[in-house]
């Protein structure tokens, strides 16, 4: 722990007292009845240690910042991997210097036990010598210094989206070695070329389909499931779609909408994909786009 190495405060840790004293942030001090203190502070009438030992008018006044504020920019669960093994009074000490909201946030991430323990002892905090609070300090600071050097110094990993990759390979690629990548890797794992498969193609590039297949591609899907699909597309998209298609698909496609009422979002995604997945069964089409070339079979 943070007293490991230093004996002469065992004694006063395990009474771990803390003065409430506001500074003019807001911050709380940690003070002693008989220490010198700057003008405007307000001193705690609770007693103190008999370990106690006075502190001189210079130290006190040599700074008007408050314990611990090293801590204030770092994140709840940061702080707690400093502390988390730390005797629960000195985790209560700590915390009493950092915002409220700071540390609200480290307790919520302590374990329940601890929680409890840690709460309870913020409560009853009473005054402790400056010095215990500073050599408290120091170690905590040297303790995250060591880690955030470690973090630096530790190479960072690096988590590449290989379908992503391999979709953007597998889309600029020609189409008969495109076909014939994925066809052999389907028998391998299907469940991974389905990925690819969406990772190559969204709903959206509908409007890079030729109107021949398109047309086609609306014929093999039932009206309906196309309206539940366009529900969540833009009417710039409906337009565009309906343009591409016959004068009789495209008002069987509006009177489908007209009639469709209100819909959960999962339905329109799993529509829009199913719509996706069906490209794939599409003959040899004349598309455009490498991309969406690939996924015809």
């Amino acid at each position: 722990g943070l007293l490991k190495d230093h004996p002469e405060l065992e004694e006063a840790v395990s009474e771990l007292t803390a003065e409430e004293a506001l500074d003019g942030g807001g911050h709380l001090s940690l003070v002693t009845r008989d220490a010198p203190l700057p003008r405007g502070e307000y001193t705690s009438s609770l007693p103190i240690s008999a370990s106690a030992r006075t502190v001189d008018d210079t130290s006190m006044r040599s700074s008007n910042r408050s314990a611990f504020d090293f801590l204030n920019p770092a994140a709840p669960e940061f702080i707690v991997s400093l502390i988390a093994t730390e005797h629960p009074q000195a985790i209560a000490l700590i915390l009493s210097f950092l915002p409220p909201a700071l540390s609200a946030g480290v307790v919520s991430q302590l374990p329940t036990e601890v929680q409890i323990e840690v709460v309870r002892r913020l409560a009853t905090l009473e005054p402790i010598h400056p010095d215990v609070v500073k050599d408290i300090e120091q170690g905590l600071r040297a303790r995250m210094q060591a880690r955030l050097q470690a973090r630096h110094d530790k190479p960072q990993e690096i988590s590449p989206d290989g379908i992503s990759t391999v979709a953007q390979l597998l889309s600029a690629s020609d189409r008969p070695t495109n076909r014939e990548i994925l066809r052999n890797l389907e028998y391998e794992n299907p469940e991974l070329v389905e990925k690819i498969h969406r990772q190559m193609f969204e709903f959206d590039d509908l409007l890079q389909l030729d109107d021949t297949t398109l047309r086609r591609l609306f014929n093999q899907v039932d009206p309906a499931y196309w309206a539940l699909a366009l529900k969540g597309a833009s009417e710039d998209m409906k337009l565009k779609i309906m343009s591409k298609l016959s004068r009789r698909s495209a008002n069987l496609l509006v009177e489908e909408l007209q009639y469709l009422g209100p819909v959960r979002l999962s339905d329109i995604e799993t529509a829009q994909q199913q719509i996706v997945d069906m490209i794939r069964h599409l003959d040899d089409a004349a598309v455009p786009h490498p991309e969406v070339a690939g996924l015809a079979t």
